[in-house]
C-alpha cells in the first residue's frame, strides 16, 4: 500500500471511528447528592431499620473520669436486652470506684439509656431537618473515603441538642460517626460538652459502638465519661426495605 492509499485509509478509520462515537449513547453522571438529600435518605433509611430490628442483646461498659480538685473515678459493666417498641432493658452486672460518681453520673445515664430507644426519645435527639441545618463538607471518594461529610448547624438550640460534623455511610446512608459539641448544657456546673460518637455494622443495622464526652465543670475541673458498646446478638429481625427518594433538593 502506497503512502496516499495509507493516509486515505486512516482517515478512512478516523472518520467511522468518529461516526460510532456520535452515534454512541451519552452516559451523563448523575448530579452529586445535596447534604438535604442525603440527610433525608439518612432518616429514611434509620426509620426502616428501626422497624426491621425487633430485637437485641448486648453489653455498655460505662468509665467516668474526673480530674480537679481530686482524681477519682467510677466503672459499670450493663447488659442490654432489647424488644421492640422498647424501652431497652439494662441490668447491671458489676460497678466500681466512686460511689458520688455513680450516683451522680452513671445512675442518670442509666435512665436515660432506658428511654433511648422509646419512639418518643428518638424523636427528641433525632437530627432531622426541621431541627437543623445541614451543610456539604466533602463528597465521597471511593473506597479511602466512602462517606459523606456534613456539617449539621441547630436552627434552634432549645429544640436541638448537637452541632458538629456528621460522617454518612454513601451506601447504606446510615451515620458512622458524630463528632461535635452539645449546644444545651445539662446543668449550670458544666461550662462546655464536646463529644464523639461511633457506630458499627452488625448484619444490616449500624449500631452505637462508642460514645465519648469530655465536660469543663466550672471552676472545678474536667469530667471525662466512656460508654463501649459491645457483644450484640440480633435475636429477631426481618429484611430492611430500602427507599428511594425521588426529590434531589
Amino acid at each position: 500500500m502506497g503512502p496516499r492509499r495509507g493516509r486515505v485509509a486512516a482517515l478512512g478509520l478516523v472518520l467511522v471511528a468518529a461516526c460510532a462515537l456520535a452515534q454512541a449513547p451519552v452516559l451523563r453522571k448523575k448530579p452529586p447528592l445535596s447534604a438535604l438529600a442525603v440527610v433525608q435518605k439518612m432518616v429514611a433509611m434509620n426509620a426502616a431499620r428501626a422497624a426491621a430490628l425487633h430485637a437485641y442483646t448486648g453489653s455498655r461498659h460505662y468509665r467516668v473520669v474526673y480530674n480537679g480538685l481530686l482524681h477519682a473515678s467510677a466503672e459499670m459493666q450493663v447488659e442490654a436486652d432489647y424488644q421492640q417498641p422498647g424501652p431497652v432493658r439494662l441490668t447491671v452486672i458489676s460497678e466500681s470506684g466512686s460511689g458520688l460518681l455513680r450516683r451522680r453520673v452513671l445512675d442518670p445515664l442509666l435512665q436515660v439509656g432506658r428511654g433511648e430507644s422509646t419512639q418518643g426519645r428518638r424523636e427528641d435527639i433525632a437530627i432531622v431537618p426541621e431541627k437543623y441545618a445541614f451543610k456539604m463538607l466533602e463528597l465521597p471518594r471511593g473506597p479511602a473515603q466512602p462517606d459523606y461529610l456534613i456539617e449539621a448547624k441547630p436552627r434552634d438550640n432549645t429544640q436541638s441538642w448537637f452541632r458538629g460534623t456528621l460522617w454518612i455511610n454513601s451506601a447504606d446512608f446510615a451515620v458512622e460517626r458524630m463528632e461535635g459539641q452539645l449546644t444545651r448544657s445539662p446543668s449550670w456546673w458544666v461550662t462546655r460538652t464536646k463529644v464523639q460518637y461511633r457506630t458499627q455494622k452488625i448484619g444490616e443495622f449500624w449500631l452505637p459502638a462508642s460514645h465519648h464526652a469530655a465536660s469543663g465543670v466550672r471552676f472545678w475541673g474536667q469530667a471525662e465519661l466512656e460508654i463501649t458498646y459491645q457483644n450484640y446478638a440480633l435475636t429477631s429481625t426481618t429484611p430492611v426495605v430500602p427507599i428511594t427518594l425521588g426529590a434531589r433538593p
